[in-house]
């Protein structure tokens, strides 16, 4: 509060003198010169010092500081000329002067005012209530404004002004006689915090005669109060305030408090979640004015405030794996931020309690989720486990208040208890070496909370007060360490989380009235325990330091079965043989220790082959087949003749026809081999057929319009008696669509007509009002008389003995006939009649007076004897502790009888408190003095550190294996002393102890790569990323695997040599048997992928690859289906073979081609860039040594590496498995299969072209593989 409210409070605490001057004064000033407030500074001292403060305020600080009221009070009290101004600069003068003086000089100045008339209206009192302003409006005062030139202007009356006044001083006219001041009544402040009825206040004596205005007979004074009630045991008549009074300050300080005792939803707090903020408050006051005048008016305070309830939304946690950190650790990237929901409420109040709460809106802020980084990454083969975490997170109940003026005010009541909700959330939690990796959310499911219900009392009563205030204490959670054997040495791993509890601090006070406390009580309510922080610490011991493996391979043996049943030279894998393998592992621990693991062992499978040994007889036959061929077109062609729905055919269709003529082979009477001679094609004939243009039939739509004829009138509930309504009439309409038939000269005729569409006709209709314009209602008005309280002693009861007669508020009750006009609302009082009255009776209580018993307490002293001697544990041996004696005493309530002289006699005695006689005590001590422990103490061995060379390792790299400290435990036993606390070793004996290992750095001593000329190195790429984390899988490139920085590691000719088979395959372009496609490595492709290589770089890879062992590769798979199916087995053909040479031409002119077609198209299939056929690239003599020859094309455009394109198995698997599943690339394959001449030396040549562009594809590498195959003759 600043300083001027404050000194407002001080004021209004002053006596009753400062009425006078203060309405002297604002008569003068006006009140929009400035606010005049009075206070008693003390009702039960009239001695004491009185003040009187003037503020003075600008015209815009009074805009914002003051009521409506007060403003429209200001225009009419606005004298005529600036004398406000010049008698308040006078007043300012007289700041620094005593108080007699300034009241001399102000009387002066009075007198200059030649004009001045009287105070020409009466005082009135009114407190207004808003906000923490308390104000006194005072009528108007009307000034002359002639001779007013004596006083100097003043335009600036901003500064506070206060002139204390001596109690005794006293008024006087110019002459010295003192001006007759009459005592002035004190302001009664009711309970509820409104002034009461106060008395007519004594007009002001005027010392001479002056002119008078018409209205100069009207000297009583008119006073408003708020309520026209009088507490009880007030007495107006006296300067001494009763219990039941209340000063000012006091009814202010509740009015700034108005309705926060009743609904705790008004102070700005938070309740579990939840915080009530009033935003705005408007009061307005109504004023029920009361038909007799000997009764006062009966205001009634409305206020409207705007109050808003906040819910906090509690954020959530997300948590997402990064790989940039190491597993264990986290990072915190973004802070939770809550979110809340806004419920705006309007409040209605009337006289202080809550009558109507309505919702007015509600606006949600979304909670922003707090989100952690947790590392995955990790250097060494990580156990990846899943488990199953459910989270429950209680949601905790609010707390309702709803008014109850059943209660009194202050007072809460819990009617529902309410119950805390919960959300169930289940997690899959992925954990690597046990630290947790990531959580995915399974299932989430939320049991909402049940607030708790309080009821709070509005009823004003006179009672103790209980205030209810509640403290969040938070408790913090324990940390427990325990060792881990499994962790590596010094690192931590949390087993459960730590939490901290909480609980709230519930304290109840109950006070009087008058602030004294009568009790205190404290309890925990909604205690959440906490929840202990659990952390293992690594020792290492189990830990591995080193993994090393290796695949043994085991061959199998092959056993050949002659089988008569096959044809002579054919082979039949009957049981396919398989190598048997077994991996061997090396496992290093911490300690020091390794262990040799075999697994995955599979034992060799012995290969079967059968041999076939029959011998085949052939013969040859002619066949002819005729197929349908190209099926005949319709052409259709427009004729301006025939009528659009004619069709007419001109010539008829007719279909092709193919005729293929066929040599048959047939061994052992068995179609073999079917050879196509040639073929014919006759062409099909097109159908023509005439199609009619003209129009035969035409429509169109056409209106008929319905008059509205006649008038309709229809009685309206809803508008009163005399009123009409009308509504126009509407014509209505009816269209209908006419259909004509034309003829060949376009004439047209009617057909028929159908109605699509009807508007109908609406008639004119009048509506008429028959509601009744005016009623007359009957209402009842009551007036309350109050009761007052008043006290009488009575000789009949004893002193302390009181009797109450509890009396009653009287009432008038009025009945009145309204006349009401229901169109406008007006309301006439056409009677009131008085029908019951009822008087008021005082409460009257009875004090006693007359004295009967009188009572005293006497004591007798009970002398201690005697020693007893008690063991006392809690003392050590030879140690004393002594408890002096201690006298009794015994304390009685006599009661005496008095007679009528005040003699008294005793009457009986009782035994009211007994203080026992204490025996003196010697304690003894029994607890022991010596005492022996055993103890456990390490000493720790530091590791050193050495250096050596790695051959694996190139120079200038390095590769570390971490050593670890020793110990030496030792228990000692040593013995206490008690009391003192020394402690002397006894014995100490060496039970384990564990040597130190060194930390090792191993230097590279392999030389580096010298470039090849003849090798394709991948650049490094910022796209070089390890999305899977299998770099360090890749233990055929070394221990640490992948190494993109490793020139060697981004070798073609290196990563060819040196990858294992297996490693090769994890990037393979590849399919299953079942052309399911093999899934990649996108990360080891990232650093080896192909698309930055320029053609002569693919030229290079096409080197690197053994064409040897990918035909070999090929040839394994050709012949284990031949012979599955009786055939011959294929040979590779001669590196200087024919076949060798138009294989690798017609691979890398189809790739350089852009396509294994010509010009990408599927009728250019087989045929060379220049058009023409494949087979144009061979020698002609070739033609005349082999019984069949054919070819087999394919391309692969995908995302390539260096490592699948050199990678000759998975290439051949990849080839033959597309051939495999294609009809007539698998019947090239099976060359012989039905011509039994071509089953005889069979060879074939695999070859491949790379290119870096492709006519039919965007990616931009193309890869195409040519197969020759020929059976050649002997």
């Amino acid at each position: 509060m600043d300083r001027q409210n404050t000194n407002e409070k001080k004021t209004l605490k002053k006596g009753r003198r400062g009425w006078v001057i203060s309405a002297a004064i604002v008569a003068l000033l006006g009140i929009s010169a400035g606010t005049v407030v009075l206070q008693n500074q003390s009702s039960q001292n009239q001695g004491q010092c009185e003040s009187v403060t003037v503020s003075y305020s600008s015209s815009k600080e009074k805009e914002s500081t003051t009521t409506d009221t007060i403003k429209e009070t200001e225009k009419s009290f606005l004298p005529k000329v600036d004398a406000k101004e010049e008698l308040a600069k006078a007043f300012v003068a007289t700041k620094k002067v005593g108080a007699e003086d300034s009241i001399k000089s102000l009387d002066k100045s009075y007198e200059k005012l030649s004009e001045i008339t009287k105070v020409e209206e009466k005082l009135k009192s009114q407190v207004i209530t808003e906000g923490e302003e308390a104000v006194e409006q005072v009528s108007q005062s009307e000034v002359g404004n002639k001779d007013n030139k004596i006083l100097e202007k003043s335009d600036n009356l901003t500064e506070k002004v206060e002139v204390n006044i001596n109690p005794s001083f006293e008024v006087k006219d110019d002459k010295g006689i003192p001006a007759v001041q009459p005592q002035l009544q004190e302001l009664v402040v009711s309970e509820k915090g409104t002034p009461e009825v106060q008395p007519e206040l004594h007009e002001a004596k005027q010392e001479k005669d002056k002119v008078l205005d018409k209205k100069e007979d009207k000297k009583e004074v008119d006073v408003k109060p708020t309520t026209p009630t009088v507490p009880e045991n007030k007495d107006q008549t006296t300067a001494t305030p009763t219990k039941e009074e209340k000063t000012l300050e006091e009814k202010k300080d509740k009015v700034e408090g108005n309705n926060q005792a009743s609904l705790p939803g008004n102070k700005e707090q938070v309740e579990t979640g939840k915080t009530n903020t009033v935003v705005g408050e408007k009061t307005t006051e109504e004023v029920v004015k009361p038909a007799v005048e000997a009764q006062h008016e009966v205001k009634k305070v409305v206020t409207t405030r705007t109050e808003v309830e906040t819910s906090v939304i509690e954020p959530g946690v997300q948590h997402v794996p990064d790989a940039n950190l190491n597993v264990g650790e986290t990072q915190v990237v973004q802070e939770g931020v809550a979110g809340k929901t806004e419920t705006t409420y309007t409040i209605t109040i009337e006289n202080g309690v809550e009558v109507s709460r309505t919702v007015t809106g509600t606006q949600t802020t979304p909670a922003v989720d707090k989100v952690i980084h947790v590392g995955t990454k990790t250097s060494k083969e990580v156990v990846r486990t899943t488990k199953e975490e459910v989270v429950r997170t209680p949601i905790l109940r609010g707390t309702e208040y709803v008014p109850d003026e059943n209660l009194d005010a202050g007072v809460e009541k819990e009617v529902e208890a309410g119950q805390d909700g919960e959300k169930l959330e289940v997690y899959t939690v992925t954990l690597e070496d046990g630290v947790e990796t990531g959580r995915t959310l399974v299932s989430s499911t939320q049991k909402e909370a049940k607030n708790r219900v309080v009821h709070v009392g509005t009823k004003v009563a006179k009672k103790n007060i209980e205030t209810v205030t509640r403290e969040t204490h938070k408790v913090e959670h324990k940390v427990t360490s325990n060792t881990n054997p499994d962790l590596p040495k010094g690192e931590k791993k949390v087993i459960q989380a730590g939490k901290d509890g909480s609980y709230e601090l519930v304290t109840t006070v109950v006070t009087t009235p008058d602030g004294k406390e009568v009790s205190r009580d404290e309890k925990r309510e909604n205690e959440v325990p906490a929840v202990d922080e659990i952390v293992e610490i690594g020792t290492g011991e189990n830990v591995e330091t080193s993994r090393t493996s290796r695949t043994v391979e085991v061959n199998y043996e092959t056993e050949e079965v002659k089988d008569e049943t096959l044809n002579e030279g054919k082979r039949v894998v009957e049981t396919k043989g398989q190598k048997g393998s077994y991996t061997e592992t090396t496992i290093v621990y911490g300690n020091g220790r390794s262990s040799v693991v075999k697994s995955d062992e599979v034992k060799p499978v012995k290969e079967v082959v059968r041999v076939g040994i029959h011998k085949v007889l052939t013969e040859n036959k002619t066949r002819v087949e005729r197929k349908a061929g190209e099926k005949f077109k319709t052409v259709e062609v427009k004729s301006d003749k025939l009528f659009s729905d004619q069709r007419v055919v001109k010539t008829k269709g007719k279909n092709g026809e193919i005729i293929e003529n066929y040599k048959d082979y047939y061994e052992d009477g068995k179609l073999v081999k079917s050879e196509l001679i040639n073929t014919e094609t006759v062409p099909a004939v097109d159908e023509v057929v005439e199609v009619g243009t003209k129009d035969r039939y035409t429509y169109a739509n056409e209106d008929k319009v319905i008059t509205a004829e006649g008038e309709k009138r229809v009685a309206d509930p809803e508008l009163y008696e005399g009123d009409e309504r009308v509504e126009d009439a509407v014509n209505g309409k009816e269209t209908y669509k006419v259909k004509y038939v034309n003829d060949e000269n376009q004439n047209r005729t009617e057909v028929s007509r159908e109605l699509i569409k009807t508007v109908p006709v609406k008639q004119k209709v009048v509506h008429y009002g028959t509601k009744k314009l005016m009623s007359e209602v009957t209402e009842e008005e009551t007036e309350t008389i109050s009761h007052s309280s008043r006290t009488e002693n009575d000789s009949n009861l004893f002193e302390g003995e009181t009797r109450t007669e509890n009396g009653h508020d009287g009432f008038k009750r009025y009945r009145k006939v309204i006349s009401v006009n229901n169109k406008t609302g007006e309301r006439t009082v056409k009677s009131r009649e008085l029908v019951e009255t009822k008087g008021a009776v005082d409460t009257i209580t009875f004090k006693g007076t007359k004295d009967r018993y009188t009572y005293a307490n006497e004591d007798k002293v009970i002398t201690a004897e005697g020693e007893k001697r008690v063991a006392d544990p809690e003392l050590y041996e030879g140690d004393e502790r002594v408890e002096d004696a201690v006298n009794g005493k015994e304390t009685y309530k006599v009661k005496f009888l008095n007679d009528e002289y005040q003699n008294r006699t005793e009457v009986s005695r009782e035994l009211i408190k007994t203080v026992p006689a204490k025996q003196k005590v010697v304690y003894y001590g029994t607890k022991k003095l010596m005492s022996e422990v055993t103890e456990e103490e390490t000493e720790t061995i530091s590791h050193g550190f050495r250096t050596e060379n790695d051959s694996k390792l190139f120079e200038g790299e390095t590769r570390t294996e971490n050593g670890r400290d020793g110990f030496k435990r030792y228990r000692k036993v040593i013995s206490v002393n008690n009391k003192t606390g020394e402690r002397t070793v006894q014995s100490r004996e060496l039970v384990e102890s564990q040597d130190a290992v060194d930390t090792i750095t191993f230097n590279g001593t392999k030389k580096k790569r010298v470039a090849d000329p003849t090798d394709v190195v991948v650049p490094t790429n910022d796209d070089n990323y390890d999305i899977d984390g299998t770099w360090k899988d890749i233990k055929s490139l070394g221990e640490n695997g992948l190494d993109p920085n490793n020139e060697d590691h981004r070798s073609a000719k290196y990563l060819h040599d040196n990858l294992s088979q297996a490693d090769k395959d994890r990037v393979a372009v590849d399919t299953t048997d079942n052309e399911d496609d093999l899934p990649r490595d996108m990360g080891l492709i990232s650093v080896w992928k192909v698309s930055r290589l320029s053609q002569a770089e693919l030229d290079k890879l096409e080197q690197i690859v053994d064409n040897r062992k990918l035909n070999e590769h090929f040839m394994e798979l050709l012949n284990e289906e031949r012979t599955r199916i009786g055939l011959t087995p294929a040979t590779i053909a001669a590196d200087d073979s024919e076949l060798t040479r138009v294989a690798n031409i017609r691979a890398n002119e189809m790739a350089d081609h852009g396509s294994l077609r010509y010009q990408g198209k599927k009728e250019g299939k087989h045929k060379r860039p220049d058009g023409s056929r494949w087979s144009t690239a061979y020698d002609p003599d070739f033609y005349k040594k082999t019984n069949a020859m054919t070819e087999n094309a394919a391309e692969a455009t995908d995302v390539w590496d260096i490592v699948s394109l050199t990678n000759e198995k998975a290439l051949a698997h990849y080839f033959y498995t597309v051939w495999k599943h294609s009809p007539g690339h698998y019947a090239a394959m099976m060359m012989g299969d039905g011509y039994s001449p071509a089953n005889k030396n069979v060879q074939f040549r695999v070859a491949l072209g790379f290119a870096n562009h492709s006519l039919t594809n965007d990616n931009p590498t193309n890869v195409v593989a040519m197969m020759e195959i020929a059976s050649m003759m002997d």
